[in-house]
């Protein structure tokens, strides 16, 4: 412990959290450059995989399923070895999701049900709030207030100094969703298993709207709040190796593809529209009216992602929305990176919030695995500056969206022997620096699925957190 360390004036707006605002942004306005090398890299303990961590000042929080809050030294220089910890505080059970830092003070939830407070200096408890079922859902903070669902249904509103509860609402079933606040701190946003998005708000927790959505699930993931549009993700109802062979044949319905990306992109927009309206099933993206939410588009977004794993939300930059998408132009699609037999891979394209459209990203050099945001495996998006980096189950790489250059970053391993035959590589190309440099790797394995957390961009550096448990800070 080192009791003596106290924050840094933070700007109130700045607290990290969740994709490292209260609208869950994912945008940070610090660019850190390449040559990329490892400060420090930490694989001791067994993360949940949809945890992310948070940095304020000069730590990093992060929760464990050995259901430990973890405060270790974020601006470390190991020289690739292990950081140091701060402090560690032992809940008694699992941590499944990101924390919060508000003045000063860590916040979370442990699937014990309970809502914790901790000292950011020293890890010393500062209150601690029992609901009635298992946290697996972030909190949002701001404004002095704590906003958290649990699996009892409730969603709460606690007192961010003391811990008592200012008011809570009843929504009727488990909340696994993290919250989201509105621009204006007025409205908090969140999700139930029961396939509704709701608005309350802040001030007494009365409704505001509550929207019926589609799909089986709508944890994991988040609202990401742009304006006046609040935008939800969803899992699918359907399996989605058959989404994907019927999302290439709708685009393909527009006839042959077209050399250019935009003319193409026009014929087929409307395709994926008429489709998404005749078949409301199919969707997984929703854009909602934040002031009264009435659903908007459909966007022309087709599914991507497999492995059970809801698709990634959206991140915000200067008003515009970065998102993973579907089309027959791209920087992966022309590269020549095809997968599960699609002939159409995910790309990364930028939607105006006010029209829904979409405007593809391009690349000034060839795709050769720089990054990858594939179509059957999980990946997520974050911005810092003007590098837009795709954090993918195995692989970290980053779109300089000014200049168009591919930035190779970092890979889990070069080597997988339990992947499938003949090469056990997953997949078969070696990237510039891996985490794992020995088989089987060393460490916990965390076999609790694939849901994965975006990079985090924070304090010069880039905090990033691998599918087999490890957590590492890369920086130039």
């Amino acid at each position: 412990n080192q009791p003596g360390l106290t924050l840094q004036a933070i700007p109130a707006a700045d607290w990290p959290q969740l994709q490292r605002d209260p609208q869950h942004t994912g945008y940070s306005p610090q660019q850190v450059n390449p040559p990329y090398r490892y400060y420090w890299r930490w694989n001791e303990v067994p993360f949940a995989s949809r945890t992310q961590p948070v940095v304020a000042d000069n730590r990093l929080f992060i929760g464990s399923l050995n259901g430990r809050m973890y405060a270790l030294d974020a601006d470390q220089d190991a020289s690739g070895g292990t950081p140091t910890i701060f402090w560690s505080y032992d809940t008694g059970s699992p941590i499944r999701h990101t924390a919060a830092v508000y003045s000063n003070t860590v916040y979370f939830g442990a699937h014990n049900g309970r809502v914790y407070a901790l000292n950011a200096s020293n890890g010393a408890l500062v209150w601690s709030f029992l609901t009635g079922g298992g946290i697996a859902a972030a909190p949002v903070v701001a404004s002095g207030v704590v906003y958290i669902g649990s699996a009892d249904g409730y969603f709460y509103a606690l007192d961010a100094a003391t811990g008592q509860l200012r008011w809570n609402y009843y929504a009727g079933a488990p909340i696994l969703t993290s919250a989201a606040l509105s621009a204006d701190g007025q409205t908090v946003f969140f999700g139930t298993e029961d396939i509704y998005a709701y608005a309350l708000y802040t001030a007494d927790g009365r409704l505001r709207w509550r929207t019926r959505l589609q799909g089986q699930s709508l944890a994991e993931r988040w609202p990401a709040v742009v304006g006046n549009t609040v935008i939800y993700r969803s899992q699918s109802l359907r399996n989605f190796h058959f989404l994907l062979h019927e999302g290439d044949d709708v685009m393909d319905q527009a006839g042959a593809v077209r050399p250019n990306w935009a003319e193409d992109w026009a014929a087929v927009r409307p395709r994926i529209v008429n489709f998404l309206t005749a078949n409301p099933d199919r969707q997984t993206f929703f854009a909602l009216d934040a002031a009264t939410g009435a659903l908007r588009g459909p966007a022309p977004v087709l599914y991507t992602y497999g492995d059970g794993d809801a698709p990634a939300p959206p991140v915000v930059k200067d008003g515009a929305i970065y998102l993973i998408y579907r089309a027959r132009h791209g920087i992966q699609t022309d590269g020549g990176s095809g997968h599960v037999t699609t002939r159409y891979d995910a790309e990364l394209g930028r939607m105006d919030p006010a029209t829904l459209d979409i405007v593809g990203l391009t690349a000034s050099q060839t795709f050769n695995y720089q990054m990858r945001y594939t179509s059957d495996e999980p990946a997520m998006l974050s911005i810092g500056g003007n590098l837009l980096f795709v954090d993918s189950w195995e692989r970290l790489g980053a779109l300089n969206l000014q200049t168009g250059a591919l930035i190779a970053i970092a890979n889990v391993a070069n080597y997988w022997p339990d992947c499938p035959p003949p090469d056990g590589q997953c997949p078969a190309r070696e990237g510039p620096m891996p985490f794992f440099t020995s088989w089987p790797f060393p460490g916990p394995r965390v076999g609790e699925g694939y849901i994965h957390r975006p990079l985090v961009i924070a304090s010069g550096r880039l905090f990033w957190r691998v599918v087999d448990g490890g957590l590492a800070s890369i920086g130039p």
